[in-house]
């Protein structure tokens, strides 16, 4: 590749993002060639990072020309054994949020300014005139007299203007521009529409995460069970309650032929139910930092973040979604409505050796002093079994859970024993609860369609977690540089 410009390398190199090492490079040659015909470019590795233990790279493509780039960024990603991978427009790594998928735009007056002109002087129909030469305009909010952040259709309008220039001029006026984040959100991810993912029925009361993993090719920590149990010994197993969801599976085309290839199996001997929803969103997951537009934490926050549907127009006080800090309406969420202690995740831990303590599985689990009493034994089983089962109870983030099986799942207890622990997340169960009290579930979960009329629906039986970060409530201080890491 004959020898450029700084500023023409830039503008020919395109990102690959998240790309895991189970890629190979000659296979993205390969898918780039049979989508948009021979091309003539170089492949760059970025370094190593880890999400959830899963090391990933991103792929730095140089480009012999413009327009084979261009045709790539029309499709926008590219897709490999059923995997996505986005990609976009390289920037100068002096660009605020280089590198970072967004549609978000800060416009700001510029200090070239020879009058005293601002941001102030320009309308907003100026602004968004100016800005829909590159592409379509979704939103417009003006920060303050200096300052205003556009949203566009796609987030490769947003890189583009960029590398035209850092600064452009608007009847007189010279602003500079940069790439931002939302202002009612910290991340790209973050809507008010969750993922796809598989809700599975009819399952056995005895169905295991790993039985559900091995049969959908997913992962433990993707897998989220609501047990089931037989009520006496005359009813059979059709009228067992067990129902599961499989999360993380994808785009929703790929989802729906997942959920189509397994439906109908048989397991123990049950014919197994499979449909596509959206995740479920529990009010007790949801952060509470990022529903007043405060959360710092973005990708590390181990709660989550989903933009109420009104956003900034929402007039319901008792809103749990999330809003921006220019929100006029104040929040009013009554502390005591704030976390629903019927619908909490726990986290089960069976295949344990029979000399497995409390003790030890707390250090293991590096569970905080206070927290130990949310480790719980079953101390009804058999004492005739080989192995004991526990129960790691009221988990408000299943990001934490997720964590934590990916963690010890398939682990040996300790190095003198043949036990590997076997760890799956639960929700909404019926039995070991705090203080072992038998609830009645009164704390659904919901979806994005219903977020503007569900804040009067959910009862107030709620206990309110300790005032502290939620980075903080669920990690030790050990912990937190990994999970630096892993978020």
């Amino acid at each position: 590749m004959a020898l450029r410009g700084n500023a023409e390398l830039i503008r020919l190199c395109l990102i690959v993002h998240d790309v895991d090492k189970s890629i190979e490079n000659s296979e993205i040659e390969e898918t780039i060639e049979q989508t948009i015909g021979d091309v003539s470019f170089e492949i760059h590795e970025g370094k190593l990072y880890s999400i959830e233990d899963t090391p990933y790279r991103k792929l730095y493509l140089n480009f012999e020309n413009e327009r084979n780039l261009n045709e790539l960024m029309k499709i926008g990603a590219i897709e490999i054994h059923n995997k996505r991978f986005l990609v976009s427009r390289y920037n100068r790594k002096d660009t605020p949020h280089s590198g970072r998928i967004t549609p978000y735009l800060l416009i700001k007056s510029s200090e070239k300014n020879n009058s005293k002109k601002t941001l102030k002087d320009l309308t907003e129909f100026n602004i968004k005139e100016y800005f829909t030469t590159f592409g379509k305009v979704i939103n417009f909010q003006r920060n303050d007299d200096h300052e205003a952040t556009l949203k566009f259709a796609h987030y490769d309008i947003v890189d583009r203007i960029i590398l035209t220039n850092p600064s452009h001029e608007i009847n007189g006026v010279i602003i500079d521009v940069e790439k931002a984040v939302s202002p009612q959100a910290s991340d790209i991810n973050y809507n008010t529409k969750t993922p796809p993912c598989i809700h599975v029925s009819r399952l056995p009361h005895d169905v295991t995460s790993e039985e559900l993993a091995q049969t959908f090719g997913a992962h433990v920590a993707n897998i989220i069970i609501k047990t089931g149990y037989q009520r006496n010994e005359l009813q059979s197993a059709s009228q067992d309650n067990c129902e599961a969801w499989i999360i993380n599976t994808g785009n929703e085309r790929q989802t729906r032929d997942l959920a189509g290839k397994h439906s109908g199996k048989q397991l123990h001997g049950l014919e197994i139910q499979c449909n596509v929803t959206h995740e479920p969103i529990y009010r007790f997951e949801l952060c509470r930092k990022f529903r007043l537009g405060s959360c710092s934490y973005e990708k590390r926050c181990i709660f989550k973040h989903i933009l109420c549907s009104k956003l900034d127009d929402c007039l319901d006080k008792e809103c749990r979604y999330g809003h921006s800090r220019k929100r006029k309406v104040e929040s009013d969420v009554p502390d005591e409505d704030e976390d629903c202690e019927d619908d909490f995740y726990r986290l089960k831990i069976s295949n344990l050796p029979i000399m497995a303590s409390k003790e030890k599985l707390t250090k293991l689990l590096k569970l905080k002093d206070n927290h130990t009493s949310r480790l719980i034994f079953n101390e009804r089983q058999s004492e005739s079994l080989s192995s004991k089962v526990a129960y790691v109870i009221h988990q408000p983030a299943l990001k934490y859970l997720q964590t934590q099986v990916r963690r010890f799942h398939d682990q040996h207890y300790s190095y003198d024993t043949l036990n590997k622990m076997k760890c799956q997340i639960e929700i909404n169960p019926n039995y070991y609860k705090r203080e072992d009290k038998h609830y009645v579930n009164d704390c659904p979960s919901t979806t994005d369609s219903e977020q503007s009329n569900i804040s009067n629906k959910i009862p107030s039986k709620r206990r309110k977690i300790d005032e502290i970060s939620p980075f903080d409530q669920a990690f030790t201080k050990d912990e937190k540089i990994k999970i630096n890491f892993l978020f």
